[in-house]
């Protein structure tokens, strides 16, 4: 069958609903419009039909009543609907096999490419561009496994502006336990709810949505793939990210976005996140999350930030504005387990990017580093002050006593024992009777008291880390 004998299905008289099933077109000789249909028609169906040839076109149909429906069928051509002004378009468990699959320039009510079936999904794979369309209502791509090619829906906008939705009737946007590759979603308005759960994305630029507009949007449990990217996004409602999961390899950038409402990462995994020119003007959360590297710069938070319980693999990625940001957070919050951790991070991340000129600074953060791991670390602390101590207190006794002989026994094991614990109390008297009789035995006893009053002062600091 050619499509001028669908033409004269479509156009006949009689019932306003035409199923046509299990039959196979040439879609090469002509294509399907307003005049093609007739008016008293609301529905068509195509059940279990093949279409091939060089292109399916279905062009500048008005009529918004009609639903026109595909189901377990296969599109062997190109398949090109434009300009059409339609209720709904349906294709459910329809296979597309590297062939091109446009709609463009429509105002439909509902659009569905979905799958049925969890366990019998039927691949699709090609060139797919849904781009600057009204849909007003719905829009689902749910269980759609998209293997190969490209998958753009772009400048696409859901929901009817004019109108004001409502608890009842909402526009909404599904790609739940969608499969689909380089997938770019840029440049589009994603009405009022957009849902993205346990979602995966695959190819080279595995997710794009850069200046897009969203509400509430869900994405829990979705793995992104090599890329994240919303740079220049607007997200005006509720944000979650909880449980998604690709440390090895997902490159994520928000940079230039805005979030005004609420924005939960939490128990997710990236390798990498940017955050640049980003406003927060509510709550955000990454709490418990676990990232590679993150990069936080030039942002505003206006309301207050959770970073508890969060995990940086490689802490030498990070700059030390990005642990400083933190660190800042976790203090707003009174998060002084996580403030402490963060504290050492960025200090660490300072040392290391000090030059040989402030050799002074280097030496001092080195020495809070190795001593209390810096004023965190009672136990190091006090290893650092009884080491060092001991070390002085050798070079010191070994003066005072150089013209003594001793055996190895109780007595000279006692004499050498006490001496050291008198030596470990902070003040300028000798542990020796008539010592210090010589001016050279200051230097090793002065240079040791010192090493103890600041390996004291750390032991103290440390014990008091947890102070608010």
């Amino acid at each position: 069958m050619d499509l001028i004998q669908l033409n004269q299905i479509l156009k006949g008289r009689g019932s306003n609903t035409k199923n046509i099933e299990n039959k196979e077109f040439d879609v090469s000789d002509t294509l399907i419009d307003g005049d093609s249909i007739s008016p008293t028609v609301n529905t068509i169906t195509f059940k279990n039909c093949i279409f091939s040839g060089l292109e399916f076109l279905v062009y500048g149909i008005n009529k918004p009543n009609l639903k026109i429906k595909f189901i377990d069928c296969s599109l062997n051509c190109r398949t090109i609907f434009e300009k059409c002004t339609l209720y709904s378009l349906y294709f459910i468990d329809t296979e597309i096999i590297d062939r091109c699959f446009e709609i463009k320039f429509c105002n439909l009510k509902r659009l569905d490419l979905i799958s049925r079936y969890k366990l019998n999904k039927k691949h699709l794979s090609g060139s797919f561009h849904i781009e600057n369309n009204t849909i007003l209502e719905h829009v689902s791509f749910e269980n759609l496994v998209h293997k190969d090619g490209v998958f753009e829906f772009t400048e696409n906008s859901i929901g009817d502006k004019s109108l004001k939705s409502t608890p009842i009737s909402k526009s909404e946007i599904s790609f739940k336990n969608a499969e689909l590759n380089n997938c770019d979603l840029s440049d589009s308005n994603f009405g009022d709810v957009s849902i993205f759960d346990n979602a995966n994305f695959r190819g080279e630029r595995s997710f794009l949505s850069n200046n897009s507009e969203f509400n509430k949007a869900f994405f829990n449990n979705v793995d992104f793939g090599k890329t994240l990217l919303f740079n220049g996004s607007t997200f005006k409602d509720i944000v979650i990210f909880n449980k998604c999961s690709n440390l090895s390899k997902t490159v994520g950038d928000f940079s230039g976005c805005t979030f005004r409402k609420n924005l939960f990462f939490d128990y997710s995994e990236f390798n990498d996140l940017t955050f640049k020119n980003v406003s927060f003007e509510r709550n955000v959360s990454f709490a418990n999350c676990i990232l590679n590297k993150i990069t936080l710069n030039q942002i505003l938070f206006e309301k207050v930030a959770f970073f508890d319980n969060i995990e940086i693999i490689d802490l030498k990625l990070c700059s030390k504005e990005t642990l400083r940001t933190i660190k800042q957070e976790l203090q707003k919050s009174d998060n002084r387990i996580d403030y402490n951790k963060f504290k050492v991070y960025e200090l660490e991340a300072h040392r290391a990017a000090l030059s040989k000129k402030d050799w002074s600074d280097k030496f001092i953060l080195w020495l809070n580093s190795i001593s209390s791991n810096h004023g965190t670390n009672w136990i190091k602390s006090i290893k650092f002050t009884l080491i060092t101590a001991l070390l002085f207190y050798i070079i010191y006794f070994t003066f005072e006593n150089s013209n003594k002989e001793f055996e190895i026994n109780y007595q000279s094991i006692n004499y050498f024992v006490t001496g050291f614990f008198k030596y470990l109390i902070p003040t300028y008297q000798s542990p020796f009777e008539k010592g210090l009789s010589n001016g050279l035995f200051y230097i090793p006893f002065l240079i040791g008291k010192i090493a103890i009053g600041y390996g004291l002062f750390q032991t103290i600091v440390s014990f008091r880390k947890f102070r608010i």
